[in-house]
């Protein structure tokens, strides 16, 4: 269905309304408030979200492939961005769960994970989301691919 311009706005602008109206703040300056929301507005632009509407985006091969899920970016693991997905998984659980999907999906192919630097945040993304009731993930892949992390050693696995 072709949409035109003012369409593709008009629905943009009423996704992040909503998005955006899941937390109501009371007091502090009107200043306070635009600050607030601008940040809130600005956690929800990473990860990135890889596929299309039909769910369909192009892979590492350049393949066009249909995981069955909304694909998205690794997201960034490091320092405050583990908060930020804490609010992920608080405010959009099904993006989250999403979000672990994506990260398993392609720890399938590296047999790991992603890390970043010296830390393993993925494991407390994905646990922390557990056990803050996302489940709807395959749990199994996921935690086998943390276990990875933590035991096989990155170098004999090809993991730099």
């Amino acid at each position: 269905m072709a949409k035109s311009f003012d369409q593709v706005r008009q629905e943009a602008n009423h996704t992040w309304e909503t998005l955006l109206s899941k937390i109501q703040v009371s007091g502090g300056s009107e200043d306070h408030k635009e600050t607030f929301y601008s940040t809130l507005y600005r956690s929800f632009l990473w990860p990135i979200l890889l596929s299309d509407v039909n769910g369909a985006f192009k892979n590492a091969k350049g393949e066009i492939v249909n995981k069955g899920f909304r694909y998205f970016t690794d997201p960034s693991f490091w320092d405050d961005y583990r908060n930020k997905l804490i609010l992920l998984g608080m405010i959009s659980p099904d993006v989250a769960a999403d979000v672990i999907k994506s990260i398993t999906d392609r720890g399938e192919i590296r047999g790991f994970m992603p890390t970043f630097f010296h830390g393993d945040h993925a494991s407390t993304f994905v646990a922390g989301s557990y056990l803050r009731g996302i489940t709807n993930f395959d749990v199994k892949k996921s935690y086998q691919l943390l276990l990875n992390n933590a035991f096989v050693d990155g170098k004999e696995a090809g993991r730099t």
